[in-house]
């Protein structure tokens, strides 16, 4: 039976307001806890324009970005061997530079399958909330997780969806990937993940987070003023923000700043650049450079590394708060969030 983690220390109701669990109560049972549930997403200060919606919520709320093809390359690149090369590149440096002492509030936007999310809570014990726009991605990373039909593995084809593309050999094409279930009976820490834009969920920001993770998630932003300023608002003063990933900045971008623009961007929105690099040798996104030599296609990226420091700056980012004459009731939306694991 895994042991019961305790919820994060401090108002909840402040931050989900219609969470009913008790503030300092313990969590539900990793692997027992009941499915998904509504909740409305936080009032934000910020001012979103209806009309724009779609056009905010980025790749993940693309249909590329649901199709069972994505997911099951996500399910590969992050809990099969074939993806062990990326998630030690990607993932372990991003948990560096968490570290694994004193426990600390972690936010992962773009989770995705959850891996990263998952061993910063199970392996490295923080308290981790993920954050995906896709209801799709985020199904099937909560049926991995809770093995509902009492299997420990199963096994997929993820060639076979190639279409019949970018082959260099035909016996490949049914290779069979076998998927073990995560082991989350030693969770060190807790694990939440919601799902809704990251835009809109995010922008109350109450300084809840000790480090924001963004991998593979920066260049979803259709205006990434807003972005910087969602990271910023919701750290705690020195809370650190690390990045991994490209600027293949999406057609609903309204900025398409070069790395150098970023940086100038990044200090003069509140913080403290302690590393920034980018890649010299080009990491494959989908699978390790070995299995992905089964395709005529290479997909691949030199990612820039980023972490910061947050800066007291006293006040939220000024330009983005509402005035008294733009503060209106919040449009009738909600987003689902796994409860508490």
């Amino acid at each position: 039976m895994a042991e019961t983690i305790p919820h994060y220390q401090g108002n909840r109701e402040q931050t989900y307001n219609d969470i009913t669990t008790t503030t300092n109560g313990p969590t539900k049972n990793f692997a027992s806890h009941p499915p998904f549930r509504q909740r409305r997403r936080r009032r934000s200060k910020y001012r979103h324009d209806d009309a724009n919606d779609d056009a905010n919520d980025g790749p993940e709320a693309s249909s590329s970005y649901d199709t069972g093809s994505q997911v099951v390359a996500h399910i590969v690149r992050d809990w099969t061997t074939l993806g062990t090369t990326i998630r030690q590149s990607l993932y372990t440096w991003c948990r560096k530079q968490v570290g694994v002492s004193p426990r600390q509030k972690v936010l992962v936007p773009g989770a995705g399958m959850g891996r990263l999310a998952f061993d910063l809570a199970v392996v490295d014990g923080h308290d981790v909330e993920a954050n995906d726009s896709s209801l799709t991605m985020a199904a099937a990373a909560y049926h991995l997780w809770h093995n509902d039909d009492n299997s420990n593995t199963f096994v997929l084809h993820p060639f076979a969806l190639d279409y019949f593309t970018n082959e260099a050999n035909s016996h490949n094409r049914y290779q069979q990937v076998l998927i073990s279930r995560p082991n989350t009976t030693a969770m060190r820490g807790s694990l939440s993940y919601s799902i809704g834009d990251f835009s809109k969920i995010y922008s109350g920001g109450e300084s809840l987070y000790n480090a924001i993770i963004t991998c593979f998630f920066l260049d979803t932003a259709s205006n990434i003023y807003e972005y910087l300023a969602i990271l910023h608002n919701n750290l705690v003063k020195g809370g650190k923000w690390i990045n991994v990933g490209p600027l293949q900045w999406h057609r609903n971008s309204q900025l398409h700043p070069a790395i150098d623009e970023l940086r100038e961007l990044v200090q003069g929105m509140g913080f403290s650049v302690r590393h920034w690099s980018q890649d010299v040798e080009p990491m494959d996104y989908r699978l390790d450079p070995i299995a992905d030599r089964k395709s005529t296609k290479f997909e691949g990226f030199r990612p820039l590394r980023i972490v910061a420091v947050k800066r007291d700056r006293g006040h939220s980012y000024p330009s983005l708060q509402k005035t008294d004459t733009q503060k209106q009731a919040p449009p009738a939306s909600s987003s689902v969030v796994i409860e508490e694991l």
